[in-house]
């Protein structure tokens, strides 16, 4: 279910947005600013958080609740994959290699990670705690990307 389900709204999300973008009237299909990439991975975070709250409260149709979380977190995977594919492509032309490259070995380390912090953690305080951890670390890259940002366009203001 952790794998198909996010899968399936991935490819379904990734179909669409492609036959959308391929559209004649598609406007602002070649450019994607910061913000529009943000709100996808926001909503993979609220996605983990939520997760964690059923898997804590453990309502009533659980089962049914916990692949329709994953298939939306799949959807805002692929509108964030896309956004990132373009804003890279757009806004970094002239060094797309680098910055694929800081991206992929950022993707990497959270590879290399991810399972043993979220070992500990499922072992530790179980399911709930994991997802709820997943959401917080998010959101504090999340910050910490806004942060860095500010702090880069104050420093190319003053400088």
């Amino acid at each position: 279910m952790r794998v198909s389900c996010p899968g399936a709204g991935n490819i379904l999300s990734g179909l669409w947005l492609a036959r959308r973008a391929a559209a004649p009237d598609a406007v602002g299909a070649a450019t994607v600013r910061l913000a529009e990439m943000l709100v996808p991975a926001l909503c993979q975070a609220a996605g983990f958080a939520a997760i964690g709250l059923l898997l804590w409260l453990r309502p009533a149709g659980l089962a049914l609740l916990l692949p329709l979380m994953f298939f939306t977190i799949g959807i805002f995977s692929a509108r964030l994959a896309i956004a990132m594919n373009v804003h890279v492509a757009t806004h970094h032309a002239a060094r797309v290699g680098q910055v694929w490259g800081l991206v992929g070995s950022w993707q990497s380390a959270m590879i290399l990670l991810a399972p043993l912090l979220g070992a500990v953690v499922l072992d530790r305080w179980g399911p709930a705690a994991l997802f709820a951890f997943a959401a917080a670390a998010a959101g504090a890259s999340l910050a910490l990307l806004g942060l860095l940002r500010r702090v880069g366009t104050q420093g190319l203001r003053t400088g």
